[in-house]
Protein backbone atom coordinates (compact mmCIF):
# COMPACT_ATOMS: atom_id res chain seq x y z
CA UNK A 1 0.00 0.00 0.00
CA UNK A 2 1.37 3.15 -0.68
CA UNK A 3 1.46 6.13 1.21
CA UNK A 4 1.89 8.79 -1.91
CA UNK A 5 -0.96 11.41 -1.84
CA UNK A 6 -2.87 11.87 -4.89
CA UNK A 7 -5.08 13.94 -6.23
CA UNK A 8 -6.16 12.20 -9.66
CA UNK A 9 -3.73 10.79 -11.36
CA UNK A 10 -1.13 13.58 -9.74
CA UNK A 11 1.48 12.73 -7.35
CA UNK A 12 1.15 15.38 -4.43
CA UNK A 13 4.52 16.56 -3.54
CA UNK A 14 3.71 19.56 -1.46
CA UNK A 15 1.69 22.42 -0.27
CA UNK A 16 2.80 25.70 -2.34
CA UNK A 17 -0.17 28.24 -0.65
CA UNK A 18 -3.10 27.56 1.13
CA UNK A 19 -6.24 30.64 0.73
CA UNK A 20 -9.32 31.24 1.90
CA UNK A 21 -10.51 29.09 -1.65
CA UNK A 22 -8.09 27.00 -1.91
CA UNK A 23 -5.03 25.13 -1.54
CA UNK A 24 -2.17 25.03 -3.70
CA UNK A 25 0.03 21.96 -4.60
CA UNK A 26 3.11 21.11 -6.17
CA UNK A 27 2.36 17.27 -8.04
CA UNK A 28 4.06 15.04 -10.38
CA UNK A 29 2.15 14.31 -13.53
CA UNK A 30 3.52 10.56 -14.25
CA UNK A 31 2.32 10.64 -17.45
CA UNK A 32 4.20 13.79 -18.62
CA UNK A 33 6.53 12.83 -16.52
CA UNK A 34 6.85 16.77 -15.21
CA UNK A 35 5.75 18.99 -12.43
CA UNK A 36 2.38 20.78 -12.19
CA UNK A 37 0.77 23.15 -10.07
CA UNK A 38 -2.81 21.71 -8.67
CA UNK A 39 -5.21 24.97 -7.82
CA UNK A 40 -8.00 22.76 -5.78
CA UNK A 41 -11.52 24.67 -4.73
CA UNK A 42 -12.08 23.61 -0.87
CA UNK A 43 -14.92 21.13 -0.97
CA UNK A 44 -16.77 22.41 1.90
CA UNK A 45 -17.51 26.16 -0.05
CA UNK A 46 -19.52 24.33 -2.71
CA UNK A 47 -22.34 23.71 0.37
CA UNK A 48 -22.59 27.18 0.91
CA UNK A 49 -25.04 29.79 -0.16
CA UNK A 50 -23.74 31.50 -3.25
CA UNK A 51 -21.40 28.02 -4.56
CA UNK A 52 -23.16 28.37 -8.35
CA UNK A 53 -21.30 31.69 -8.23
CA UNK A 54 -18.39 30.79 -6.64
CA UNK A 55 -17.93 27.24 -9.45
CA UNK A 56 -18.69 29.57 -12.08
CA UNK A 57 -15.73 31.80 -11.21
CA UNK A 58 -13.68 28.91 -10.73
CA UNK A 59 -14.26 27.67 -13.56
CA UNK A 60 -14.16 31.10 -15.62
CA UNK A 61 -10.81 30.89 -14.00
CA UNK A 62 -9.51 27.36 -15.63
CA UNK A 63 -11.25 28.29 -19.04
CA UNK A 64 -8.93 31.64 -19.21
CA UNK A 65 -5.70 30.41 -18.14
CA UNK A 66 -6.45 27.69 -21.15
CA UNK A 67 -7.16 30.55 -23.68
CA UNK A 68 -4.67 32.97 -22.76
CA UNK A 69 -1.10 32.71 -24.20
CA UNK A 70 1.66 34.53 -22.77
CA UNK A 71 5.17 34.29 -21.00
CA UNK A 72 3.95 35.88 -17.86
CA UNK A 73 1.06 33.73 -17.48
CA UNK A 74 0.74 30.13 -16.38
CA UNK A 75 -0.58 27.07 -18.87
CA UNK A 76 -3.60 25.19 -18.23
CA UNK A 77 -3.23 21.73 -18.70
CA UNK A 78 -6.34 20.73 -17.22
CA UNK A 79 -9.42 21.37 -15.09
CA UNK A 80 -11.26 18.92 -13.31
CA UNK A 81 -14.36 18.06 -11.44
CA UNK A 82 -16.25 15.73 -9.69
CA UNK A 83 -19.34 15.63 -7.14
CA UNK A 84 -16.66 17.36 -4.09
CA UNK A 85 -13.81 17.96 -5.56
CA UNK A 86 -12.78 20.93 -8.35
CA UNK A 87 -9.30 21.31 -9.28
CA UNK A 88 -7.30 23.22 -12.24
CA UNK A 89 -3.92 21.44 -13.12
CA UNK A 90 -1.51 24.02 -14.48
CA UNK A 91 2.17 24.58 -15.28
CA UNK A 92 4.70 24.37 -12.14
CA UNK A 93 7.14 27.58 -12.56
CA UNK A 94 10.18 27.36 -9.62
CA UNK A 95 10.76 30.34 -7.83
CA UNK A 96 10.57 31.95 -5.17
CA UNK A 97 7.21 34.06 -5.07
CA UNK A 98 6.48 37.43 -4.63
CA UNK A 99 5.56 37.76 -1.00
CA UNK A 100 8.76 35.69 -0.63
CA UNK A 101 11.04 38.19 -1.97
CA UNK A 102 9.38 40.62 -0.09
CA UNK A 103 9.88 38.84 3.23
CA UNK A 104 13.48 38.51 2.29
CA UNK A 105 13.45 42.23 1.56
CA UNK A 106 14.82 41.71 -1.55
CA UNK A 107 15.92 45.31 -3.52
CA UNK A 108 14.52 45.52 -6.88
CA UNK A 109 15.96 47.62 -9.55
CA UNK A 110 13.32 50.24 -11.05
CA UNK A 111 13.23 48.79 -13.72
CA UNK A 112 11.95 45.57 -12.12
CA UNK A 113 9.85 47.17 -9.89
CA UNK A 114 7.99 48.83 -12.83
CA UNK A 115 7.90 45.68 -14.38
CA UNK A 116 6.00 44.60 -11.14
CA UNK A 117 3.31 46.94 -10.76
CA UNK A 118 2.40 46.63 -14.48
Amino acid sequence: MSDVKTIGKYQIRKVLGRGGMGVVYQAYDPDMDRLVAIKTLHANLLEEEGAEALLGRFRGEARAYGRLMHPNIVTCYNYEESDSFRYIVMEFVNGLSLKEMFDAQQRFTIAEATDIMR
